[in-house]
């Protein structure tokens, strides 16, 4: 073997050394973990989540309590509050008036509006239990701003809360 022919073998195994260690070395990417959705609706003792003609809303502090009544509240980061005094809240549908089953709602501007006898919505009890003191359900109805200023707003929405009694 010629000495030329040697130092091409050497170049060629030190270069395969090379290319073996650097491939060695490589390791996969590692991949982040997909983030963690954080619905700030979803409050330990449940949510209440509705729209209006402004927007869509979700209670960040929200509370139930069964005394007489059913009373459940909700405000949201954004203004709005809502405030729901249930007279009749066993599984079914029921109406929402000014007397049964009544809607207090504050928009997003402060308005202050309640729902009426004369255009009753829908309230729609889809679990109950004075066992587990959970109650869920959807709404939808128009509330009206007492004073006549503001023009109907149209409120939908939907509420899973642990109650207190």
């Amino acid at each position: 073997m010629t000495l030329k022919f040697q130092f091409i073998q050497i170049i060629r195994l030190g270069f395969f050394i090379l290319m073996l260690t650097n491939v060695a070395g490589c390791k996969k990417d590692e991949v982040a973990p997909p983030a963690t959705v954080i619905d700030v609706c979803t409050l330990p003792n449940g949510f209440i989540k509705w729209n209006d003609n402004m927007g869509n809303y979700c209670a960040t502090t929200a509370f139930a309590d069964e005394a007489i009544t059913m009373t459940m509240n909700g405000i949201s980061s954004n203004g709005p509050t809502i405030t729901f005094d249930l007279t009749d809240y066993a599984s079914g549908n029921h109406p929402i008036t000014e007397t049964i089953n009544s809607i207090y709602y504050t928009n997003a501007l402060g308005f202050a509006f309640t729902s009426s006898n004369n255009n009753p919505g829908t309230l729609n009890i889809t679990y109950y239990s004075p066992t587990n003191h959970q109650i869920k359900g959807n709404f939808n109805c128009f509330v009206y701003d007492p004073s006549g200023l503001n023009p109907p707003v149209y409120l939908s929405g939907s509420f899973s809360l642990y109650y207190t009694f």
